[in-house]
């Protein structure tokens, strides 16, 4: 039995990752032309684990998945059985985005912190933590992510982006909005009470911020070029269709997102964007749904979707220039559709 025990499991996983690291340690102290020469002789080994590492993952969650249906048939339905899998421990990516919501409840409670947050300038912020002029609570907390989540940032997998850690100025701008998204009533710690989001949609204003990013074609031709996409009548009130990446049913206003460093997004929006990668998902955490125009069922972003517990269509082709910023729609990852309008409770 002992292979059914999770924290065993999850210790010799955490062993073989450590060996794979280890493996890919390059020189510490070189000159520009050795750490090159690593990386050309290194990176098929590191597109080989990138390849292999999502698949195996989703793998075993869908066989965990398909388990739990079969000892649980009779006895729980499929929420109930999608529920169990939602806020399961040692994720990485969960924990770092609930890391950054403690250290904005920690700059919230302290007064020193919340004045210079109030400010709401994440650049201004980012270089007073690198000069180490930020309030003491805010500077140590800052440290203590960064040190652990600082080689993370949007699009990480382009090795020539600056990291979290180089220029935090993404990471200050999500701070800002949890803060804002708790003096709302909103609580990450909890399970997102529809009645917070309900309000927010009330109370707040839609806030508008587009910048221009090239689309990631889904299909490209042998030639170069890319299908014209032409949307077609879904018919029965659906105005789009996609992947069920996540199942439930949402509702709220679109926020069309282009570039997750400088986006912000309230509790209770729907959060619409080309593609995403790891360094979306903090924005996952005030979204009430998901809607992207790339992936699949083993992407990222449907994956923790998934483990967040909000609905998601991936693979809708053309959303963000379909849907409008600030518009009302609803969004059931169950059956893939996107619809214009509130759902009807």
């Amino acid at each position: 039995m002992r292979r059914w025990r999770p924290a065993l499991a999850r210790v010799r996983v955490r062993r073989r990752a450590e060996q794979h690291v280890r493996a890919l340690i390059g020189p510490q102290h070189a000159e520009p032309a050795e750490r090159l020469r690593w990386i050309e002789a290194n990176h098929k080994m590191i597109c080989h684990i990138e390849a292999d590492l999502p698949r195996a993952a989703n793998t075993a969650g869908g066989l965990a998945q398909r388990l739990a249906a079969r000892l649980l048939d009779g006895f729980a339905g499929p929420e109930e059985i999608n529920a169990c899998f939602r806020g399961l421990p040692a994720n990485p990516t969960t924990e770092m985005d609930l890391a950054l919501w403690r250290l904005a409840m920690t700059a919230r409670t302290d007064p020193a912190a919340r004045a210079v947050v109030a400010e709401r300038d994440a650049g201004r912020l980012a270089k007073a933590y690198q000069r180490g002029e930020l309030p003491d609570s805010l500077q140590r907390g800052m440290r203590a992510f960064l040190t652990r989540y600082g080689c993370r940032v949007a699009a990480e997998m382009d090795l020539g982006l600056p990291r979290w850690a180089d220029d935090p100025t993404p990471v200050f701008g999500t701070l800002i909005s949890y803060v804002d998204a708790a003096d709302t009533g909103f609580d990450a710690s909890g399970d997102g009470d529809s009645g917070h989001r309900a309000k927010v949609r009330e109370r707040r204003a839609v806030y508008t911020q587009e910048m221009s990013r090239s689309q990631v074609p889904s299909v490209v031709l042998s030639d170069g070029t890319i299908p014209e996409y032409r949307p077609a009548s879904a018919g029965g009130g659906v105005f789009l269709h996609g992947l069920a990446g996540s199942s439930g049913i949402a509702s709220g206003p679109a926020r069309i997102v282009h570039d997750p460093e400088t986006a912000r997004i309230e509790p209770g929006e729907v959060l619409v964007c080309p593609s995403r990668d790891p360094g979306w998902t903090p924005l996952f955490l005030n979204a009430a749904a998901l809607v992207t125009e790339t992936g699949g069922m083993i992407s990222h972003g449907t994956t923790v979707a998934r483990e967040y517990g909000i609905p998601a269509v991936v693979g809708a082709a053309g959303a963000t220039t379909r849907i409008r910023d600030g518009q009302v729609i609803t969004v059931d990852g169950s059956r893939g559709t996107i619809s214009l309008g509130g759902h009807e409770r």
